[in-house]
Protein backbone atom coordinates (compact mmCIF):
# COMPACT_ATOMS: atom_id res chain seq x y z
CA UNK A 1 0.00 0.00 0.00
CA UNK A 2 2.81 2.42 0.91
CA UNK A 3 4.65 1.62 -2.32
CA UNK A 4 1.50 2.27 -4.38
CA UNK A 5 0.96 5.60 -2.60
CA UNK A 6 4.52 6.66 -3.42
CA UNK A 7 3.98 5.75 -7.10
CA UNK A 8 0.80 7.83 -7.27
CA UNK A 9 2.48 10.84 -5.62
CA UNK A 10 5.43 10.61 -8.00
CA UNK A 11 3.09 10.56 -11.02
CA UNK A 12 1.40 13.69 -9.67
CA UNK A 13 4.73 15.50 -9.62
CA UNK A 14 5.57 15.26 -5.91
CA UNK A 15 9.20 14.56 -5.06
CA UNK A 16 9.66 12.32 -2.03
CA UNK A 17 12.81 12.94 -0.02
CA UNK A 18 14.31 10.24 2.13
CA UNK A 19 14.80 11.65 5.64
CA UNK A 20 17.41 10.28 8.01
CA UNK A 21 15.27 10.06 11.14
CA UNK A 22 18.16 8.79 13.23
CA UNK A 23 19.99 12.12 12.97
CA UNK A 24 16.90 14.36 12.69
CA UNK A 25 18.36 15.76 9.49
CA UNK A 26 15.10 17.27 8.38
CA UNK A 27 14.69 19.08 11.70
CA UNK A 28 18.14 20.61 11.38
CA UNK A 29 17.44 21.73 7.83
CA UNK A 30 14.14 23.32 8.82
CA UNK A 31 15.56 25.13 11.85
CA UNK A 32 19.07 26.18 10.82
CA UNK A 33 20.90 27.72 7.90
CA UNK A 34 22.95 25.74 5.44
CA UNK A 35 26.01 27.62 6.68
CA UNK A 36 25.49 26.32 10.21
CA UNK A 37 25.02 22.77 8.95
CA UNK A 38 27.99 22.80 6.60
CA UNK A 39 30.29 24.36 9.20
CA UNK A 40 29.00 22.22 12.06
CA UNK A 41 28.14 25.13 14.32
CA UNK A 42 26.85 22.80 17.02
CA UNK A 43 29.46 21.98 19.67
CA UNK A 44 29.60 19.03 22.06
CA UNK A 45 32.08 19.74 24.86
CA UNK A 46 33.65 16.55 26.23
CA UNK A 47 32.10 14.64 23.36
CA UNK A 48 33.83 11.26 23.76
CA UNK A 49 32.48 8.84 21.16
CA UNK A 50 29.70 11.19 20.05
CA UNK A 51 29.27 11.43 16.28
CA UNK A 52 26.73 13.48 14.35
CA UNK A 53 27.06 14.95 10.82
CA UNK A 54 26.18 18.49 11.93
CA UNK A 55 28.07 18.60 15.22
CA UNK A 56 31.68 19.46 16.08
CA UNK A 57 33.25 17.44 18.88
CA UNK A 58 35.40 19.22 21.45
CA UNK A 59 37.50 16.97 23.67
CA UNK A 60 40.97 16.36 25.05
CA UNK A 61 42.64 13.07 24.23
CA UNK A 62 44.63 11.39 27.00
CA UNK A 63 46.29 8.11 27.88
CA UNK A 64 43.29 6.78 29.82
CA UNK A 65 40.68 7.27 27.15
CA UNK A 66 42.78 5.71 24.41
CA UNK A 67 39.79 3.84 23.00
CA UNK A 68 37.83 7.08 22.40
CA UNK A 69 40.61 9.50 21.54
CA UNK A 70 39.45 9.81 17.94
CA UNK A 71 37.94 13.29 18.20
CA UNK A 72 36.95 12.98 14.52
CA UNK A 73 38.40 14.86 11.59
CA UNK A 74 35.89 17.63 12.22
CA UNK A 75 36.66 17.90 15.92
CA UNK A 76 38.62 20.29 18.12
CA UNK A 77 41.27 19.11 20.56
CA UNK A 78 40.96 21.32 23.63
CA UNK A 79 42.10 21.10 27.25
CA UNK A 80 39.54 22.83 29.48
CA UNK A 81 42.15 23.32 32.21
CA UNK A 82 44.18 25.60 29.90
CA UNK A 83 41.66 28.47 30.10
CA UNK A 84 42.14 29.29 26.42
CA UNK A 85 39.30 30.44 24.16
CA UNK A 86 37.92 27.87 21.78
CA UNK A 87 39.04 28.47 18.18
CA UNK A 88 35.50 29.46 17.24
CA UNK A 89 34.23 32.83 15.98
CA UNK A 90 32.21 35.12 18.24
CA UNK A 91 28.42 34.92 17.81
CA UNK A 92 28.59 31.96 15.44
CA UNK A 93 27.45 28.87 17.36
CA UNK A 94 23.86 27.63 17.30
CA UNK A 95 24.04 25.23 20.27
CA UNK A 96 26.59 24.18 22.89
CA UNK A 97 26.00 20.89 24.70
CA UNK A 98 28.00 19.24 27.46
CA UNK A 99 27.10 16.11 29.38
CA UNK A 100 28.93 14.66 32.39
CA UNK A 101 32.08 16.69 31.76
CA UNK A 102 31.91 19.66 34.14
CA UNK A 103 32.38 17.41 37.19
CA UNK A 104 35.85 16.58 35.84
CA UNK A 105 37.14 20.16 36.02
CA UNK A 106 37.37 22.82 38.74
CA UNK A 107 35.12 25.86 39.19
CA UNK A 108 37.56 28.27 37.55
CA UNK A 109 37.69 26.10 34.42
CA UNK A 110 33.90 25.70 34.37
CA UNK A 111 33.42 29.46 34.62
CA UNK A 112 35.92 30.10 31.84
CA UNK A 113 34.15 27.62 29.57
CA UNK A 114 30.72 29.13 30.29
CA UNK A 115 32.00 32.63 29.48
CA UNK A 116 33.52 31.29 26.27
CA UNK A 117 30.28 29.52 25.38
CA UNK A 118 28.46 32.83 25.82
CA UNK A 119 31.02 34.46 23.51
CA UNK A 120 30.65 31.96 20.68
CA UNK A 121 26.87 31.53 20.79
CA UNK A 122 24.62 33.52 18.50
CA UNK A 123 21.94 35.71 20.02
CA UNK A 124 19.24 33.24 21.00
CA UNK A 125 21.70 30.35 21.02
CA UNK A 126 21.43 27.78 23.81
CA UNK A 127 23.84 25.92 26.06
CA UNK A 128 22.60 22.73 27.70
CA UNK A 129 24.57 21.39 30.67
CA UNK A 130 24.12 17.90 32.15
CA UNK A 131 25.99 16.88 35.31
CA UNK A 132 25.58 14.37 38.15
CA UNK A 133 22.86 15.52 40.54
CA UNK A 134 24.77 15.73 43.80
CA UNK A 135 21.65 16.42 45.86
CA UNK A 136 20.07 13.18 44.68
CA UNK A 137 23.20 11.18 45.47
CA UNK A 138 23.45 12.78 48.92
CA UNK A 139 19.83 11.87 49.67
CA UNK A 140 20.48 8.29 48.54
CA UNK A 141 23.50 8.05 50.86
CA UNK A 142 21.51 9.38 53.79
CA UNK A 143 18.64 6.94 53.34
CA UNK A 144 20.97 3.99 52.72
CA UNK A 145 19.77 3.50 49.14
CA UNK A 146 22.51 1.40 47.56
CA UNK A 147 20.44 0.71 44.46
CA UNK A 148 20.62 4.40 43.54
CA UNK A 149 24.31 3.92 42.74
CA UNK A 150 23.47 1.21 40.20
CA UNK A 151 26.64 1.81 38.18
CA UNK A 152 28.57 0.32 41.11
CA UNK A 153 27.48 -3.08 39.79
CA UNK A 154 28.65 -2.55 36.22
CA UNK A 155 31.11 -5.33 35.29
CA UNK A 156 33.09 -2.84 33.19
CA UNK A 157 33.92 -0.92 36.38
CA UNK A 158 34.44 -3.76 38.82
CA UNK A 159 36.38 -6.09 36.54
CA UNK A 160 38.79 -3.26 35.70
CA UNK A 161 38.98 -1.60 39.11
CA UNK A 162 42.79 -1.51 39.01
CA UNK A 163 42.62 0.47 35.77
CA UNK A 164 40.57 3.04 37.67
CA UNK A 165 43.27 3.08 40.35
CA UNK A 166 40.98 1.60 43.00
CA UNK A 167 42.07 -0.56 45.91
CA UNK A 168 38.91 -2.64 45.73
CA UNK A 169 36.11 -3.13 43.17
CA UNK A 170 33.81 -0.11 43.30
CA UNK A 171 30.85 -2.34 44.08
CA UNK A 172 32.45 -3.22 47.42
CA UNK A 173 32.74 0.42 48.54
CA UNK A 174 30.57 1.88 51.29
CA UNK A 175 27.71 4.21 50.42
CA UNK A 176 29.65 7.13 51.87
CA UNK A 177 32.58 6.47 49.56
CA UNK A 178 30.24 6.08 46.57
CA UNK A 179 28.73 9.46 47.37
CA UNK A 180 32.16 11.08 47.83
CA UNK A 181 33.27 9.66 44.47
CA UNK A 182 30.54 11.72 42.82
CA UNK A 183 32.40 15.00 43.42
CA UNK A 184 35.79 14.47 45.11
CA UNK A 185 37.14 11.11 43.98
CA UNK A 186 40.75 11.56 45.05
CA UNK A 187 39.63 12.08 48.67
CA UNK A 188 38.02 8.63 48.79
CA UNK A 189 39.69 6.02 50.96
CA UNK A 190 39.30 3.39 48.24
CA UNK A 191 41.48 5.08 45.60
CA UNK A 192 45.20 4.67 45.03
CA UNK A 193 47.41 7.71 44.51
CA UNK A 194 44.80 10.19 45.71
CA UNK A 195 44.84 13.25 47.94
CA UNK A 196 47.03 13.44 51.02
CA UNK A 197 43.92 13.90 53.12
CA UNK A 198 41.33 11.10 52.82
CA UNK A 199 37.88 11.10 54.33
CA UNK A 200 36.37 8.15 56.15
CA UNK A 201 32.62 7.68 56.23
CA UNK A 202 32.53 9.04 59.77
CA UNK A 203 34.53 12.16 58.86
CA UNK A 204 32.38 12.71 55.78
CA UNK A 205 29.17 12.52 57.80
CA UNK A 206 30.57 14.92 60.38
CA UNK A 207 31.41 17.47 57.68
CA UNK A 208 27.89 17.38 56.25
CA UNK A 209 26.35 17.50 59.71
CA UNK A 210 28.27 20.61 60.69
CA UNK A 211 28.38 22.61 57.43
CA UNK A 212 25.71 23.89 55.04
CA UNK A 213 25.39 21.47 52.11
CA UNK A 214 27.18 23.45 49.38
CA UNK A 215 29.89 24.53 51.84
CA UNK A 216 30.50 20.90 52.79
CA UNK A 217 30.76 19.90 49.13
CA UNK A 218 33.22 22.74 48.46
CA UNK A 219 35.36 21.75 51.46
CA UNK A 220 35.71 18.17 50.23
CA UNK A 221 36.58 19.40 46.74
CA UNK A 222 39.22 21.73 48.21
CA UNK A 223 41.13 18.65 49.37
CA UNK A 224 41.60 17.56 45.73
CA UNK A 225 44.35 18.83 43.43
CA UNK A 226 44.19 19.72 39.76
CA UNK A 227 47.52 17.94 39.23
CA UNK A 228 46.02 14.69 40.47
CA UNK A 229 42.91 15.24 38.36
CA UNK A 230 44.99 15.70 35.21
CA UNK A 231 46.74 12.43 36.00
CA UNK A 232 43.40 10.65 36.46
CA UNK A 233 40.93 12.52 34.19
CA UNK A 234 38.15 10.01 34.83
CA UNK A 235 37.91 11.15 38.47
CA UNK A 236 35.48 13.78 39.69
CA UNK A 237 36.62 17.10 41.12
CA UNK A 238 33.38 19.08 41.21
CA UNK A 239 29.78 18.83 42.32
CA UNK A 240 26.73 20.86 41.35
CA UNK A 241 23.40 21.76 42.82
CA UNK A 242 20.83 23.42 40.59
CA UNK A 243 21.45 26.74 42.34
CA UNK A 244 25.22 26.57 41.86
CA UNK A 245 25.02 25.66 38.19
CA UNK A 246 22.45 28.32 37.38
CA UNK A 247 24.43 30.96 39.30
CA UNK A 248 27.62 30.15 37.38
CA UNK A 249 25.81 30.46 34.06
CA UNK A 250 24.29 33.81 35.03
CA UNK A 251 27.66 35.10 36.18
CA UNK A 252 29.00 34.12 32.74
CA UNK A 253 26.55 36.45 31.02
CA UNK A 254 23.47 34.30 30.47
CA UNK A 255 20.24 35.89 31.67
CA UNK A 256 17.67 33.30 30.61
CA UNK A 257 18.71 30.30 32.77
CA UNK A 258 16.45 27.49 33.95
CA UNK A 259 16.42 23.91 35.19
CA UNK A 260 15.39 21.36 32.61
CA UNK A 261 14.79 17.63 32.62
CA UNK A 262 15.59 14.49 30.66
CA UNK A 263 15.05 15.29 26.95
CA UNK A 264 13.03 18.37 27.96
CA UNK A 265 15.16 20.84 26.03
CA UNK A 266 13.55 23.83 24.38
CA UNK A 267 15.80 23.04 21.42
CA UNK A 268 14.03 20.41 19.27
CA UNK A 269 17.21 18.73 18.01
CA UNK A 270 18.39 18.14 21.59
CA UNK A 271 15.36 15.94 22.25
CA UNK A 272 16.79 13.02 20.27
CA UNK A 273 17.52 10.28 22.83
CA UNK A 274 19.90 8.56 20.44
CA UNK A 275 22.40 11.39 20.88
CA UNK A 276 21.60 13.41 24.00
CA UNK A 277 21.00 12.98 27.74
CA UNK A 278 22.14 9.37 27.51
CA UNK A 279 24.43 9.15 30.56
CA UNK A 280 22.60 7.99 33.73
CA UNK A 281 19.71 10.46 33.21
CA UNK A 282 17.96 9.26 36.39
CA UNK A 283 20.92 10.55 38.41
CA UNK A 284 21.53 13.76 36.43
CA UNK A 285 20.85 17.47 36.72
CA UNK A 286 19.82 19.34 33.55
CA UNK A 287 20.14 23.11 33.09
CA UNK A 288 19.76 25.28 29.99
CA UNK A 289 20.68 28.89 29.30
CA UNK A 290 19.93 31.11 26.33
CA UNK A 291 22.03 34.03 25.14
Amino acid sequence: MKKQLHQVLNKCGFTLQKVDKSTDEQDYRELYSEDSLQNRRFYNIGAGEFAHPFWTNVDNGNDFYTEINGISKHGISHDLFDHKPLPIEDNSAEVVYTSHTMEHIDDASVSFLFRDAYRILKKGGVIRVVVPNIELSYAAWQRGDRKYFFWADWPSINANYEKFSLKIPFGQASLGQMFLDEFATSVCEIVNDGSKKRLSDQELQKIFNEMPFEEAVSYCISLCSIENQKKYPFRHINGFTGNKLQKMLRESGFQNVSKSGYLQSEVPVLRNSRFFDKTVPQASLFVEAKK
